[in-house]
């Protein structure tokens, strides 16, 4: 096993433990008044319409799909209050502020461990801070609070692949061998658990290695390549899992951009309701989609929960070669 030299920050246990303490309850605070608001948008669908969260339990959920957590969830949420929303709302804030902790510790971690006397590693509690602190409380977060299954599916996946990255840490600076063999096994539950939150989180692997290249081999290739193996481990089990679940057509469709889909009631993103939906008309798109998503974290006014993003005409469509120029 690699056993990386990290070097401490002199941050003070008090600060670690308060500091998360205090902007989970701020969380809490701001999002507290919309704890009792109704359903929306997916949540009717997959939730009040949802027949089988009546009968759903642990034993009969058990890795049966890649989001058989989020059914599980709700199946416990529907047996606390049935179909008052307010359980499911505190399941919600619950996940959302546990990927603020976690989003915390992993930057705290992360910087102090930085090679050299930076300025990142000078500061690192303060950026820690601050980061943490927009994740959970900037309006553009408000849709994994307010919109529960987006909180339960996009934050269970955030919150699988921060707390692997944060034991990815751990593990590579942590001298100890009883230590990290306890670490490699909880990185490997880890894995295995992020497979039933949302398919997402098969980008795990990958955002894994950018944290090892960053912030432990700091750019070394030589450092890196140590650890090939742990990776090719990661991306091993998630692959193999995700075959599973999904089998191997739903990988070569996307691939070789094969996969259509189609509108949606309610939420029609094309110039025809039967029009397809390709994978290239959907992937140009994106340029505005993202340029609108950074527009908005800087000035977050006039927000919406949902975007109905009507696909764009063509590459060199206004709405997207424009956009596509700005990146």
């Amino acid at each position: 096993m690699s056993k990386l030299e990290g070097t401490s920050k002199n941050i003070p246990l008090l600060y670690r433990i308060v500091t998360p303490c205090i902007l989970a309850c701020i969380t809490a605070l701001t999002y507290y008044p919309s704890l009792h608001y109704d359903f929306q948008f997916d949540d009717i669908a997959n939730i009040q319409k949802h027949f089988l969260i009546r009968h759903y339990t642990f034993k009969n959920l058990f890795f049966t799909g890649a989001r058989w957590i989020s059914y599980w969830l709700n199946a416990i949420h529907y047996s606390i209050g049935k179909f008052d929303p307010f359980s499911f709302r505190v399941g919600s804030l619950i996940i959302h502020s546990i990927n603020g902790v976690l989003l915390f510790f992993f930057i705290l971690f992360a910087l102090s461990h930085s090679k050299g006397n930076n300025f990142f590693k000078r500061h690192a509690a303060l950026i820690a801070t601050i980061t943490a602190m927009l994740f959970l409380l900037h309006p553009v977060q408000t849709q994994t609070v307010s919109y529960v299954i987006q909180g339960q599916l996009e934050g269970l996946a955030c919150m699988a692949i921060l707390a692997m990255a944060l034991t990815f840490l751990h593990y590579c600076y942590n001298p100890s061998d009883t230590k990290q063999y306890a670490l490699l096994a909880l990185l490997v539950a880890l894995a295995f658990t992020s497979c039933g939150t949302k398919e997402i989180a098969f980008i795990s692997p990958f955002l894994i290695i950018l944290v090892d290249w960053f912030f432990v081999a700091h750019g070394s290739w030589h450092s890196l390549k140590k650890r090939l193996w742990l990776h090719g481990l990661l991306f091993t089990i998630i692959t193999s899992v995700y075959l599973y679940f999904l089998k191997p057509s739903f990988f070569t469709d996307i691939f070789f951009l094969k996969m259509t889909a189609k509108n949606n009631i309610g939420n029609m993103i094309t110039e025809r309701p039967s029009q397809s939906i390709s994978p290239w008309m959907f992937f140009i798109s994106q340029f505005k989609v993202i340029l609108h998503y950074i527009g908005i974290f800087i000035w977050p006014f006039n927000i919406s929960v949902e975007y109905d993003w009507v696909l764009v005409r063509g590459f060199f469509a206004w709405d997207c070669f424009f956009p596509f120029l700005k990146h």
